[in-house]
Order: C-alpha cells, then structure tokens, then sequence
C-alpha cells in the first residue's frame, strides 16, 4: 500500500499544481484572455496539464503505482464514464463540422469561399478556421477538466503521512489520526481556493484604483480596441460586464471557504480576535470583491451580485459554521463594508445607468436576437458550426445595423453554432457534472460545494443575457469550479 512515488510522477505531479495555479493568476490578468495572444497562451498552458495528467496515468502503469487517493482505490462511478464518454461524442461532432466544412471564411474580403464535395448529412460547418479554433479551445478545457479532478483526488504528501499514522498506531495514537483525518480539508482543495481567492481580492482592488484614476488604459498599459472610456472598462477587461462576471464567480466560493475553514477549524482551534490565523484574510478579500462587482457600473452583474447575495445570506444562516454571534457579525460587516465602498466610489454612476434601462430594446440587443432565432430556424440540426457566429451572422444583420461579434445570450449562440444535436450533447455533459458528485470521492462540507453551485449559477443566469462563456478566462473558471463539484460529496456533519 505504501509504494515509493516514482521520480517522474513527483515531477509530472509537481508541475501540473504549477501550471493550475498558473492559469489561475494568468487568465484574468491577461487583459481577461480576450485577445488571441493570450486565449492561445492558456488553450497551450491547459493542453500541458492534460499532456501531464495523461503522462502520470501512463507512468502508473509503467511503474505499477497507484497514488493514495480520496475514497480509496474504488472505480469511477457510472457517470463519470458517461462523462467521459459524453466528451468524446461532443468533440467528434466538432472536429466532424471542420473536417466536413461546407465554408472558409475569407476575412479579408469578408465573405465565404464554398468548399467542394462536403456531405450535406453530416454536421458541417460554415467557417472552417473558426471550427478549429473553437474545437481547441474546447477540447483544451476538457482536459484541464479531468486533470484537475484527477490531480484534487490525490492526497498531499501530509495527507498520506496521516493516512500512514492510522494504518500503523493502535489505541490513543490511532484515535488521534482518525480525528485529524475525519475533520481534515484536503490540502490540495485547500491551496487552490487561497490562490483563486488572493488572485481575485488583489484583481478587485486593482480595477477600483484604475477605475478612481480615470485612466483608459488596461492595467495602465493599454487603450483597448473597443470600449476605451473608463467607465466602460475595469480592471484588466474592456467590458466592464466581464470583470463582474468574473468576481460573482469568486466571492460566493470565498465565504463558503470561510465557512468551511471555521467548521472545520482548520489552522485554528477557534475564531477568535481578528487577524488571529490566515483564514481571517479572507474578510477583506470578500469585502472588495463584493464591492468591487458593484463599482464596475455592470448592470447585469450588479443585479446578479445582488440576487447572490441574498442567497448567500440565507445559506450562511443555515450553516452550522455561522452559528454563534461572532460569524452572524461577520457576515453583517462584510454587507455593511462592502456596500459602504460601494456607495462611497460606484453609487451615482450605476444608479445613472439603473435608469438608463430599455426593456423594449434590451440594451440594444434586440435585433440580434431576432436575426438570430432567423439563423437557428435556418441551421436547425448540425447549426452553422462551432465558433462561426461572427462569421455567419454577417449575412444576416443589415447594412445599417451593427455587425456583432457576440450573440448576448449564450444559450442561443450555442443553439446557432453548434445546432440541436450539438446544443443538447453539451447540456447533457453539464447534467452529468453535477451527476459525478452523488458518487464522488472527496467529502467536503456542504457549505463549500452550496456557494460555489451559488456562484456558477449566477453566471449561467447571466450567460442568457451576456456572452461570458465565449471568454476564456470566465470559461476556464468555470471549468475549474465544476471541476471541484465533480471530485466532492456533501458532508454534512
């Protein structure tokens, strides 16, 4: 059982947890990997972690290692193979669409080049280029997606020490490991959500001062090609919409870590005064990563930050780990600090805008969806091909309107791109991610797993009225945190 850990695993292990906390710090700060540069730097950094989680599984056949894992040696449960092979059905119909491509888009001269002898009755695509690049993409965070969860299954070195010390002790020895096992949170889940909630406070604070300096430049280096006021940028996004959606994906996860590190007692036999153990930093990340979602001007994510917010309250009120007056008061600080910064830095604009709502026009949006529900009717079954909206959507939209290159409703886009078929594959991948954690091998408290389905719900509402899930990094955490939900089942003692 306790096997020597073969030198190349060690590495391969090693710079797989270097390359996820990587692509954590990377992709917000690379100007939201909004350009090409930096969408193809973290599609290569992603497509490394499952090279490396491919070369850990050989090397354990090589070697005949096996790792000690959470919930021990048992076989992946009937919907993570489903999963597993749901993935490989998706991306064969992708790479179908671009083999079978019944167009190449010609940018230059901005029109369609007709591909000879395609199959009419297998999925094609319009924009063959495109097709490839969205097949990467996304078969690049499909991999990330099962080298995380295989990597977040694995105990630490410490882990394993203690695992060791209850096989081996007997009477008070053997009871004190099994406590420290019972009440433990996994070191590896547990050093991901430091660097993801650091990451995310240090971002928050860095759009405020640039949105208090009134200067146009990204991270003060940059004037965008689109959206270059301000107001409409913040932080390391141009569209302002984008950074909010990213903190609702973030705060959410950092106060049920919060709960989870109090429930557990983690680095701590108890809260006490402030400032007293490192989960204590958590506070004033929150805090401005809350305000920071309001500050941004988002009207969208404002309202999504609100409505999270009150859910949150509600299932911080029936954890066990905010019983007591002191947790009751930290959430009411939270609130009252937050929207303190909020109301004294971002009330008056996001108030003016508020105001400047048109349902009858939705922001403008109107037309595409109507130009669109016209292409999903035309390409019902096999859609117009992944990624090709921009593409496709120029034969639609009239001279006089503007050529979007987002749909504003994910859903939808997802519903032209990628058809019927492709549409209903790709929900019922989502359906067995959520499946995987009935079975799943790391236990982890209820309260952990209950803010980050809060948090991805917020942004899965706001995908049906915005485009976060066409933007790499809002797409990458979003693989991340359904990546944790797969690999954990609710404890709820």
């Amino acid at each position: 059982i306790w096997q020597k850990t073969p030198r190349a695993y060690k590495i391969a292990d090693g710079l797989t947890e270097a390359i996820i906390y990587f692509t954590i710090i990377f992709g917000p700060w690379a100007f939201g990997t909004t350009d090409s540069w930096s969408e193809r730097i973290l599609t290569i950094a992603c497509f490394t972690i499952g090279g490396l989680w491919l070369t850990k599984i050989a090397l354990r056949r090589i070697y005949h290692y096996q790792p000690l894992k959470w919930g021990g040696d048992e076989p992946p449960s009937l919907a993570v193979k489903t999963l597993g092979w749901l993935c490989v059905l998706f991306f064969a119909y992708i790479a179908t669409s671009a083999i079978n491509a019944r167009s190449e888009w010609i940018p230059t001269e901005n029109r369609f080049e007709l591909m000879e002898n395609y199959i009419k009755w297998l999925p094609h695509s319009f924009a063959r280029s495109q097709t490839w690049e969205f097949f990467f993409k996304h078969l690049s965070l499909c991999l990330f997606f099962w080298a995380v969860r295989d990597w977040l299954v694995v105990k630490s070195g410490r882990e394993r020490f203690l695992a060791r010390d209850m096989a081996n002790k007997t009477g008070a020895a053997h009871h004190n490991a099994i406590l420290a096992l019972s009440s433990h949170f996994p070191d590896r889940l547990r050093k991901l959500l430091w660097v993801l909630c650091i990451n995310g406070g240090i971002l928050a604070l860095e759009a405020i001062l640039q949105r208090i300096s009134g200067t146009n430049k990204l991270l003060w280096v940059i004037v965008p090609h689109f959206n270059t006021a301000n107001i409409s940028q913040f932080g390391p996004y141009a569209y302002r919409s984008n950074a909010a959606q990213y903190f609702n994906l973030i705060w959410p996860v950092a106060l049920g870590f919060w709960l989870t590190l109090r429930k557990t007692n983690l680095n701590m036999e108890k809260i006490s005064r402030a400032g007293s153990n490192p989960a204590s930093l958590l506070f004033p990340l929150i805090v401005i990563m809350l305000a920071a979602t309001f500050i941004s001007t988002a009207r969208g994510g404002s309202i999504v930050a609100f409505a999270l917010l009150i859910v949150s309250i509600i299932t911080f009120w029936l954890s066990k780990g905010a019983r007591g007056l002191k947790a009751k008061f930290a959430i009411l600080g939270i609130v009252v600090m937050a929207m303190a910064i909020f109301v004294k830095l971002g009330w008056d604009p996001l108030i003016s805008r508020m105001g400047q709502i048109d349902l009858d026009d939705l922001a403008g949006r109107k037309e595409i969806y109507v130009n669109s529900k016209q292409i999903a009717a035309d390409y019902p079954w096999y859609g117009t091909g992944g990624g090709s909206f921009a593409q496709i959507y120029y034969l639609y939209h009239q001279k006089k309107e503007v050529w979007h290159a987002y749909l504003h409703d994910d859903y939808l886009e997802f519903r032209v791109t990628l058809g019927i078929i492709g549409f209903f594959c790709l929900a019922t991948m989502a359906v067995f991610v959520f499946l995987c954690m009935r079975r799943a091998p790391v236990e982890i408290p209820w309260e952990l797993q209950a803010f980050i389905l809060i948090a991805a719900g917020g942004l899965f509402f706001h995908a049906k009225f915005d485009f976060p899930m066409m933007v790499m990094s809002l797409a990458h955490l979003v693989t991340l945190s359904m990546a944790i939900c797969s690999i954990g089942r609710t404890k709820t003692s």
